[in-house]
């Protein structure tokens, strides 16, 4: 039991410690999107016969960001700790702690899903970019083999989105033309010859 107590004294710390940091971060406004990441957006190589979006619509990895990994292991170190300080077994005591991480894991998640949601349905309506120029912010894949991000500005507000091309690479910095929508929330880019 030594050994559970050191791995879930070292997820609360870790877990906790990060989850300070990002609430500190987050109150001076200084945790957006640069500090989130999207693990789901990094896998459209796992499987070439698995497209992205087929990937992010798994509910796991729908879900899987650094604010949800820190949920699972803050609450899985706590619920360990407290586990077994009631004198359960140690089969009891995992049991009681995966399940207080997962449950940690699907809240963050359902609620960062929640919020995302409120921001997609604001009045900004994507569409009117089309036509529009923007800066790449993460460097778009060739031939929409996985999803970069673009900065723009739309309506007023200078806004990050999702990007794909039909082209080569194009690189952080680059300048690119929006062609179109091509889901609620993915614009088609083209490489314009300046940079900004």
């Amino acid at each position: 039991m030594e050994m559970l107590d050191t791995i879930f004294w070292g997820c609360a710390v870790i877990g906790g410690t990060v989850l300070v940091i990002q609430t500190f971060l987050n109150l001076l406004g200084l945790a957006g999107d640069g500090f989130e990441t999207d693990v789901a957006d990094g896998v459209g190589d796992v499987d070439p016969d698995v497209s992205h979006g087929a990937l992010k619509d798994i509910f796991f990895l729908k879900m899987l960001s650094l604010r949800t990994l820190v949920a699972f292991l803050t609450f899985f170190g706590l619920a360990g700790l407290w586990a077994g300080k009631q004198g359960y077994g140690e089969g009891a005591v995992l049991l009681i702690a995966t399940g207080a991480g997962v449950a940690a894991f699907v809240l963050v998640g359902y609620l960062m899903e929640s919020m995302m949601d409120l921001e997609e349905k604001g009045n900004l309506d994507l569409t009117n970019a089309i036509g529009a120029t923007g800066s790449v912010y993460q460097a778009i894949p060739a031939n929409r083999t996985r999803i970069g991000k673009v900065t723009l500005e739309i309506q007023g507000q200078r806004i990050q989105c999702k990007a794909v091309t039909d082209g080569e690479e194009i690189p952080m910095g680059k300048t690119v033309g929006i062609l179109e929508l091509t889901t609620p929330d993915t614009f088609l880019v083209e490489l314009k010859e300046r940079n900004l």
